[in-house]
This record gives structure tokens, C-alpha cells and sequence, in this order.
């Protein structure tokens, strides 16, 4: 630029010196001024241009390093962000196993509640059950306790009538016991002789006469012997007053003939007819009380011994004296009597 201004000078120079007008030589002049004014800003526009892109270059210099620190730095997040997303991928597959989890546990949990309400519903209804069977148990209890309390008081009056009733018992039996003494007693000679047996079995007492101590054969009438016997059996018995006296006429099994016939047809009427002579004694001559005497005969139906033989028959041939209870059926009192 600079060579370019000093030729134009030159050439105003030479233009000068071959007689160019003064006018243009200034008009070159002021051209080449304006040139090199114009050349002093092309030159400072070139140094700042140059001094820009220097900045610039350096500016893009940062800007390069800058952009591969960033290029690292998006590497370095890409891969922290391929991290991430992994690392949510395996969260989201482990949020949806947990929300199959929690589905599942919601579902275990709305069976177990329906479970548990279904229990509840039983249980409380087994708990209204139970009350209600209680209550029933309590009520029947306390029934069972008032029964219990009769029962109590009902055993405690057996109990009182069962001992009362032993005591009798006991006196009843000493008072045969005393009774079985005095006959044995009494009848010594006779018992000894096998004439008259006493027996005391369960609280009762019989007396066996054999009828040759008291009757003649085939008779009724009672011998002076054995009204003896029958004296001091009879005041033995009239004083156990709370018994009834029954006298059983037996015979052996030979059949009545002859003209005894016509008074006992048969044993029936012989036995009977002595137990009848008997009882009759025992009111006229001892004194007992005819509401305790009973007659029955038995004929030969009763025997205690065998027939075939003459001792059988003997035996057989007898009168029983028993003792037994005045509340016995045959004793007791018609209804409406005092």
C-alpha cells in the first residue's frame, strides 16, 4: 500500500514537472492523501482483524478444549447415564417384581382378612353357641343342685329309716334269737329226743312237731302229751307279739282208708283238721290272740323227707309251728278296719 501512495506521488510529481495543472496535481495530492488515510484504516482494520482472529483462534482454541472437556464430560455422563438407565431398568424390573409381590400380598392379604372374618364370624357365633349352652349348663346345674339337695335330704331320711329299720331289724332278730333260746330251753328234752326240731334261718323261726307227739294215728284230738308240748311252746310264742303264728298240718303219702275215710277223705282234710286242733289250743288253752293264728294243711305235698321208707314217713307225718311277719299279706288288716 505504502508503494502504491509514493507512485502516485511520483506521478504528481512527473504530471508537475511536465506542466500539469496546478488543480490536479492537488487533487492528486488530496487523493493520495485520502488513499493513505484510507490505507492507514485498511491497515489498523487489517491489525485488528488480525488481532480478532488471533482472539478468535484462541477463543476457539478454549472453545475446542472446552468442547472435548465436554466431549469427556458427555462420554463420561453418557456412560454414567447408560449406568443409570440400567440402574433403573433393574428398578423398574424390581418394582414390577414388588408390585407382583405387593399384587400377590394384597391378594394373601384379602384372603387372609376374609379368612380371618370368616373366623371371627365362627368364633363369634361358637361364642353365642357357648353362652347359650351356659347358660343351659347352668341352669341344668342348678337344677342337678336342687335335685341334689332333695336327693341330699330324701338319703338323709332313708338313710335315718334304714338305720331305724336295721335297729328293728337287729331287735327283731335278737328277740328270735331270744325266742329260738327259750323253745330250745323249753323243748330241751323233746329236741334232744328228735321229736321237735327248731331252726332259725334269716331272721325266722320254725318249729317241727312230729305227730306222735300230738296226735294218735289218724286222729284229730290232740294227746294230753302233746298238749303239754304244745303248752310250753305256746307260752314261748304268745309272747312275740309283734308275730303271726302259722300252723302247717303235713302227712306222709299212704292214702286214708276204711271208715276213717269218712271223716278225712283224704290227707287234705287230716292235715288240715290237726293244724285246725292246734290253733284252736293255742287260743282256748294258751290264751294267744286269734288275729295272729293261721291253719293251712298241706297234705302230703310238702314232704321233708322220703317216702319209702318208715323213718321218711314218720318225718313227714308232722306240724310246723312258723313264725312270720303281722304286715305278712294273710295278716294284714281289710282296708276301712281299725
Amino acid at each position: 500500500m505504502r508503494g502504491w501512495t509514493w507512485a502516485a506521488l511520483g506521478a504528481a510529481v512527473l504530471l508537475a514537472g511536465c506542466g500539469v495543472a496546478k488543480e490536479e496535481y492537488l487533487k492528486a495530492v488530496d487523493r493520495a492523501g485520502t488513499l493513505e488515510a484510507r490505507l492507514r484504516a485498511t491497515e489498523q482494520e487489517l491489525e485488528a482483524e488480525r488481532k480478532g482472529r488471533a482472539e478468535a483462534e484462541e477463543a476457539l482454541a478454549r472453545c475446542r478444549e472446552e468442547r472435548e472437556d465436554l466431549d469427556g464430560k458427555a462420554r463420561d455422563l453418557a456412560a454414567r447415564l447408560a449406568d443409570a438407565e440400567a440402574d433403573a431398568a433393574r428398578w423398574r424390573d424390581r418394582t414390577k417384581e414388588r408390585e407382583a409381590d405387593l399384587d400377590l400380598c394384597g391378594k394373601a392379604r384379602q384372603e387372609a382378612e376374609s379368612r380371618v372374618e370368616a373366623c371371627e364370624r365362627r368364633r363369634e357365633e361358637e361364642l353365642t353357641a357357648l353362652r347359650a349352652e351356659k347358660l343351659d349348663v347352668e341352669s341344668r346345674l342348678e337344677a342337678c343342685r336342687a335335685d341334689l339337695a332333695d336327693l341330699k335330704a330324701k338319703l338323709e331320711l332313708v338313710e335315718a329309716e334304714r338305720r331305724r329299720a336295721e335297729q328293728e331289724k337287729r331287735e327283731k332278730l335278737d328277740e328270735v334269737s331270744r325266742t329260738y333260746q327259750g323253745l330250745l330251753q323249753g323243748m330241751e328234752k323233746e329236741v334232744e329226743e328228735g321229736r321237735v326240731v327248731i331252726e332259725q334261718l334269716k331272721g325266722k323261726l320254725s318249729v317241727k312237731v312230729l305227730d306222735e307227739i300230738l296226735f294218735d294215728s289218724g286222729s284229730a284230738r290232740i294227746k294230753p302229751e302233746g298238749e303239754e308240748v304244745l303248752r310250753r311252746l305256746g307260752e314261748v310264742l304268745k309272747a312275740q307279739t309283734e308275730k303271726a303264728i302259722v300252723i302247717e298240718g303235713h302227712t306222709d303219702n299212704v292214702p286214708i282208708s276204711g271208715a276213717l275215710a269218712e271223716r278225712f277223705p283224704t290227707n287234705w282234710e287230716l292235715s288240715t283238721a290237726r293244724a285246725t286242733s292246734v290253733v284252736r289250743f293255742l287260743q282256748d288253752q294258751v290264751g294267744v290272740e286269734p288275729e295272729r293264728l293261721s291253719a293251712v294243711g298241706f297234705g302230703p305235698y310238702r314232704p321233708v323227707a322220703s317216702n319209702d321208707t318208715p323213718e321218711g314217713r314218720a318225718r313227714n307225718r308232722r306240724i310246723e309251728i312258723k313264725l312270720v311277719p303281722l304286715e305278712a299279706p294273710l295278716f294284714a288288716p281289710p282296708e276301712g278296719s281299725e
